[in-house]
Formats: structure tokens, C-alpha cells, sequence
């Protein structure tokens, strides 16, 4: 970026140094010449077409032949075609950045639509996950509620005698094992579709930067 700006600041005192110097030299051609480059530069400027870049190849070398002919004391026309050639090569250096960045650009763009859909596809996975996660969440739910009943159907047995205290205690702690079991899972689910959600944001955004 230093580089360029450089680049962009002598470009800049190139120009202003032409126009200075062709105010003493009574030649409307060599005027004309020199906003005819100045034309070619800005329309390169906003469009960035490369055939601009090449008509103001054209036209400073139109510049060039007018000068040469012009009557211009003879330090004055080799002062300006030193400001020329610096204004010539600057303005082109910057139009090869100018056209390596928007190729690179392009590229980019290109490789992000090549990829989205499967993107796409990933984040529908995702959301698949956690919506899995939340049904296990409800899973537990329900599973804990029906070994409660069974719970109170072996207590109810056991009140009339029909159950021993010990099938009780038994049923209860198969309850809480399959509960905590199932609960367990669908923690471990929720947390490993919230850490993939994580990872493929940041993956999408890295691209996009």
C-alpha cells in the first residue's frame, strides 16, 4: 500500500508538472493531446476496462509526436517528456494492480458460488442436529414420566401386597439409569451441534472476508 500511494503521488506531480509547463508553450494541440490522457485515465479509473488502458498507450504517444514538433524551447520539451514517461509508467503500473485485484476478486466470487450449495447443505445439516438434539431433550422427558408411573403402578402393588419394596427399588433405579442415560446423550448432542454451527459460521465468514 505505501508502494502505491508513492506511485499514486508521482503520477499526480507528473500531471500537474505537464499542464504547468504546457501553459508556456502556445500549442492547443499538445493541450488537446493532454486531455485526451487525462480522459483515458479517469475512464480506466471508473470502468476499469483494460482497453482504456490501452488508448492512453495510444495517446501518449500521440502527446509524444506533437511534441516533438511543437516550438518549445528544447528544455522545456525534454523536461516534459520526462514528466510524460513518469505519468506513462505510473498510470500503467497502477492499471496492472488495478486489473491483478478485480481478477482476484472475480476468483474469490467464483470459488464461493462453486461451494455455497454444499454450505448450503452443511447448515441444513446442522439445523437437522440440533433440531435431533431438542427431540432427544423431549425423549427424556417422556421417558422419565412413563418409569414415574411405573414407579407409582409397583408402589400401589406393593401397598396391596401384590409387589415386594425391593421390585420397587429396583424399578427406580432403572428409571434413573436410562433417564440420566438418555439425558446424557442428548446433552452431548446439543453440545456437539452447537459447536458445528460455531465451526461452519466461522468457516462461511473466513470466505467471505
Amino acid at each position: 500500500m505505501p508502494a502505491f500511494r508513492l506511485r499514486l503521488g508521482h503520477r499526480i506531480a507528473a500531471v500537474h508538472g505537464i499542464e504547468a509547463l504546457l501553459q508556456g508553450i502556445d500549442d492547443q494541440c499538445l493541450r488537446a493531446d493532454m486531455l485526451t490522457l487525462r480522459r483515458h485515465e479517469k475512464d480506466f479509473m471508473l470502468r476499469r476496462d483494460a482497453r482504456y488502458g490501452d488508448q492512453f498507450k495510444a495517446a501518449a504517444a500521440q502527446f509524444a509526436a506533437t511534441l516533438a514538433h511543437a516550438d518549445a524551447p528544447a528544455a522545456v520539451e525534454e523536461e516534459v517528456s520526462q514528466k510524460l514517461a513518469s505519468y506513462q509508467r505510473d498510470f500503467l503500473a497502477w492499471t496492472e494492480t488495478a486489473q491483478a485485484f478485480a481478477s482476484s476478486q472475480k476468483a474469490a466470487s467464483e470459488a464461493f458460488s462453486a461451494i455455497e450449495p454444499q454450505i448450503d447443505a452443511l447448515n441444513r445439516g446442522v439445523t437437522r442436529i440440533r433440531s435431533d438434539a431438542a427431540g432427544a431433550s423431549d425423549a427424556v422427558r417422556a421417558a422419565t414420566r412413563l418409569q414415574i408411573e411405573k414407579i407409582a403402578r409397583n408402589v400401589q402393588h406393593a401397598a396391596a401386597g401384590t409387589t415386594r419394596a425391593a421390585d420397587v427399588n429396583r424399578g427406580a433405579a432403572e428409571t434413573g439409569a436410562a433417564s440420566t442415560h438418555v439425558l446424557a446423550s442428548a446433552r452431548s448432542l446439543s453440545s456437539d451441534s452447537n459447536h458445528l454451527k460455531v465451526e461452519v459460521d466461522r468457516f462461511v465468514a473466513s470466505i467471505k472476508a
